[in-house]
């Protein structure tokens, strides 16, 4: 559960990432988060949404990479089902506490497509752009880290299509990433390929596919063979791709709510 997984220095990771990210001063409504701005490594600005837990307690990171052709808002059902989840306090293990919430609009997406006179677009990007993913998120966080106890506690990244894959091989690339959800992974999404370090991934992880959705459906199937001890996964009926899975089918939603606050 979401209470037991994290110790007091999250709370310095959580203040550490809101220093060391520009910030706009813009409120979003969801979440009640703030907009923050950070710079990839070629100077791409990159929007960040963070939400800070008022718990009193330290409380965990939930990062959400969102899927192609949708922006961080994709999300939003997610944040409003888990802050529901919480409010019940009926004993269900998440009742105590919220994570911290770390949102971005991907490169080439929403308000994360400025770098110095271009203007990128996931829609002319090429596979050297989108293989930046990773790294992009890395370096929006990479000083945040350096700000934190070595003792810090885990996270949970959660990522939709392109994010999915982009979620699994940050598990190689940040430390203490506790578990991932792969809503829709597939084996190669423009380049990014999420097998090799799913294989190794020594946390849990929950894959999401509908069964229409046949190249998803297939490849989850396929990943969550390379590391089944690990892997749990759900292949749901219709075609819905992505955040679409959770958003458009309660059950789904349910489940992933569930899981995420399983201890």
């Amino acid at each position: 559960m979401f209470t037991n997984h994290i110790g007091r220095s999250c709370l310095c990771f959580g203040l550490a990432l809101m220093t060391a990210i520009l910030a706009t001063g813009v409120r979003a409504d969801a979440g009640d988060a703030t907009k923050y701005t950070a710079y990839a490594e070629d100077s791409l600005q990159m929007s960040v949404w963070v939400t800070v837990s008022e718990s009193d307690s330290a409380a965990p990171i939930l990062l959400l990479l969102p899927m192609m052709a949708h922006s961080h808002e994709s999300y939003d059902p997610l944040i409003q089902a888990l802050a529901t989840y919480v409010a019940q306090d009926s004993g269900n293990g998440c009742a105590q506490e919220l994570p911290y919430f770390i949102s971005f609009d991907l490169r080439g997406h929403g308000l994360s497509t400025i770098r110095g006179q271009d203007t990128l677009s996931f829609r002319t990007m090429k596979e050297p752009e989108f293989a930046k993913y990773p790294g992009d998120v890395v370096q929006a966080m990479e000083f945040a880290w350096s700000q934190v106890d070595e003792e810090a506690g885990d996270m949970v990244v959660v990522g939709a299509s392109i994010g999915a894959n982009t979620a699994m091989m940050l598990t190689e690339m940040l430390p203490r990433v506790s578990k991932v959800v792969l809503l829709s992974p597939g084996e190669d999404y423009r380049g990014l390929k999420p097998a090799e370090a799913l294989k190794m991934f020594k946390g849990n992880a929950l894959i999401f596919a509908c069964e229409d959705d046949q190249y998803s459906a297939t490849s989850s199937r396929k990943l969550a063979a390379l590391n089944e001890k690990r892997c749990t996964l759900h292949i749901f009926n219709g075609s819905d791709h992505g955040t679409d899975i959770i958003n458009n089918n309660p059950e789904a939603m349910r489940i992933l709510v569930d899981w995420l606050c399983a201890p």
